[in-house]
């Protein structure tokens, strides 16, 4: 039976929490199993994620629940992007293992967008769904923050070198880890216009939480990113109802915030982008050029999936990325994924921005969910200019929940989820 847009949410609750569970299971280490020379690492994540999609896969074919696929173009492009991998993969034959697990990363986030939309059938459930996704991001940060009082606040003042030792696990270093909390920052803000009471304040101290996570990770691609961001969203935000005091209420949290965090951490910030200004790093550079050389001799295939640290062994610093995730797709894949992963993002983009235009017209405060994903979504990409992002098998899973998020707060598409509000422009 084909797959088909789901147009509206259900009044059933449905199994959100499966979506949490997945989710937290990202935070364990896991195990590292060798495979012929390599060692890679199988999160629990990763032994939850199969059953549990079979188990909804089986349960909607035999309940006849006919929970399909959101989107029939996002289905058809996601089908052509894995057929990519498959054929480059074949084809350059330069590091099958690293082939797979690049199909694995995402096959796995691609159908968390169809778990997600599987799962989330009320407005109860978007919201708690919503909420654990704030919350994953909390609790990463709750445990960075923990890690930074306990080991390394006494050696971060006057020393910014330190950036290097940041890190949870053997995945989770400095950057990446801002990479995860960049789209889920703003996320927990728009919770906190769309939510009151104890609810508001949660979501408070999880966007404060996250904030000084990204403090700790020094890293400036991402602080920058958000700001761009949201300079991005001034339009639908001021369509929302944005007033002057509400930027008045978020000045007066940053300075609250500002004054909580140890001044060590945020001179430490300051000491790395003054010296990053006097001493630029010319190595990103270096792997822009070689991934764009590589595409320019493979234009249709590229290199193989996740291949150009070859390349980048040989004329450049030997990164296993190419730090930007046009180049990267480009180089790796070639015309033959890169089109199809291209038109993905920009759907998702041009979606993000329609739906907080959409939900604008309503008075409810739901409509700032909208506009917190579309910041999220435009930071994050930017932020993918200059890191890896996509490579990572939890950044491919948090991008895909939220890619569904969107789907899930249009009022186009779920329009019970504004049905108590009028549809007049907000004031």
């Amino acid at each position: 039976m084909p797959l088909k847009t789901r147009t509206t949410v259900h009044k059933d609750g449905g199994q959100w929490w499966l979506v949490a569970l997945l989710l937290f299971s990202m935070l364990t280490e896991g195990l590292v199993i060798p495979v012929f020379g390599r060692a890679p690492n199988l999160s629990l994540f990763d032994l939850l994620f199969p059953p549990i999609f079979l188990y909804l896969l089986i349960r909607d074919v035999l309940g006849n629940v006919h929970v399909r696929f959101p989107d029939k173009w996002i289905l058809f492009l996601g089908i052509a992007y894995f057929m990519a991998h498959l054929l480059s993969m074949l084809v350059n034959y330069l590091d099958i293992l690293r082939g797979v697990v690049a199909i694995k990363i995402f096959v796995f986030g691609f159908l968390m967008y169809w778990v997600v939309a599987a799962t989330v059938r009320s407005k109860p459930a978007l919201e708690r769904a919503t909420s654990s996704l704030v919350f994953w991001g909390a609790i990463m940060a709750i445990v960075l923050i923990a890690r930074f009082l306990a080991e390394w606040s006494s050696t971060v003042q006057g020393n910014y070198e330190i950036k290097d030792q940041i890190e949870l696990t053997d995945w989770a270093r400095s950057n990446y880890l801002a990479a995860l909390l960049v789209p889920i920052v703003p996320i927990a803000v728009g919770s906190s216009f769309a939510k009151s009471g104890f609810a508001r304040f949660a979501m408070i101290m999880a966007a404060a939480a996250m904030s000084f996570g990204l403090l700790i990770t020094m890293s400036k691609g991402a602080i920058l990113s958000l700001f761009l961001g949201s300079l991005c969203a001034i339009p639908v935000l001021r369509q929302c109802g944005m007033k002057m005091r509400h930027l008045a209420i978020l000045l007066v949290c940053i300075v609250a915030f500002l004054l909580i965090v140890p001044t060590d951490l945020i001179s430490a910030n300051y000491d790395l982008a003054v010296y990053r200004a006097g001493n630029p790093d010319f190595n990103r550079l270096d792997l822009w050029r070689v991934a764009w050389q590589q595409f320019l001799k493979n234009p249709i295939l590229g290199v193989g999936p996740y291949c150009i640290y070859i390349y980048n062994q040989q004329f450049a610093n030997g990164d296993l990325y190419s730090h930007n995730f046009i180049l990267n797709a480009l180089a790796d894949l070639g015309l033959t994924g890169a089109i199809p992963f291209f038109a993905i993002v920009w759907i998702v983009i041009r979606r993000s921005y329609t739906s907080c235009k959409a939900a604008a017209k309503y008075s409810t405060p739901l409509r700032w969910m909208p506009a917190g994903l579309f910041i999220g979504l435009t930071a994050t990409l930017f932020h993918g200019m200059v890191e890896p992002t996509f490579q990572g098998r939890e950044y491919s899973v948090i991008f895909w929940v939220c890619a569904c998020l969107i789907y899930l707060y249009d009022p186009r598409k779920s329009s019970a989820l504004y049905s108590m509000a009028s549809p007049h422009a907000a004031r």
